[in-house]
This record gives C-alpha cells, sequence and structure tokens, in this order.
C-alpha cells in the first residue's frame, strides 16, 4: 500500500529509531546484579514485544514474524525470570559447595 513519500519516510524513521531502542533500554542491565538486571531485560523484552506486536497490527510487520517471536519471546522472558528466582536462591558471592571428592581432585 502506498501511502506517500512523506509518510513513508517517517515509518522508516520510526522503525529505525525503533530497532536500536531495546539495545539501549536493555544496556543498564549490565552493571545491575544479576537478579534485578534479569527483571530489567525480562522487562525490556516484553515491552519490545507488545511494540512489534502493534507494529504487526499496523501491517508493518510480515506475517510470519509474530508467529515465530511470540514462542521465541515467551521462552528468553522464561529464562530471564528463572535466572530471577535463580538469583534468590543462590545469592551473589555465594558459592554451591561441591563435594569433597571432587574438591579434592581439583586442588593440587
Amino acid at each position: 500500500m502506498y501511502v506517500g513519500t512523506q509518510a513513508s519516510s517517517q515509518m522508516g524513521t520510526d522503525r529505525y529509531v525503533w530497532s536500536v531502542t531495546p539495545c539501549l533500554m536493555a544496556w543498564p542491565a549490565v552493571v545491575m546484579a544479576p537478579g534485578p538486571a534479569s527483571l530489567a531485560i525480562a522487562s525490556v523484552l516484553a515491552v519490545v514485544h507488545a511494540v512489534d506486536g502493534r507494529f504487526s497490527g499496523q501491517r508493518l510487520l510480515p506475517q510470519w514474524y509474530m508467529v515465530l517471536r511470540r514462542p521465541l519471546s515467551a521462552f528468553a522472558i522464561s529464562g530471564m525470570l528463572i535466572t530471577l528466582v535463580g538469583s534468590f536462591v543462590y545469592p551473589e558471592g555465594q558459592q554451591i559447595q561441591s563435594r569433597p571428592a571432587i574438591q579434592e581432585k581439583l586442588e593440587p
């Protein structure tokens, strides 16, 4: 569907700006502890999925895109939430104790 060069140019600019926005939104997670970082990334993934769904509703994305995007986003968000739960089970700095037999083999 042709919408004119000015409108088409604006849509292209909006989509380009959106294409780099998720990376910028997730960047602060690099300096966070694992728990809050996982929550931040899961939130970013959810927002990105919602915005992509909106673009899909406006027919700015191919039909197959959201079919693929839904399960991938669900798995990625689930992974981040599992990491969040794991950060509470094993707080930062706490080491998992290995069996003494394995520990003896590892020590010189």
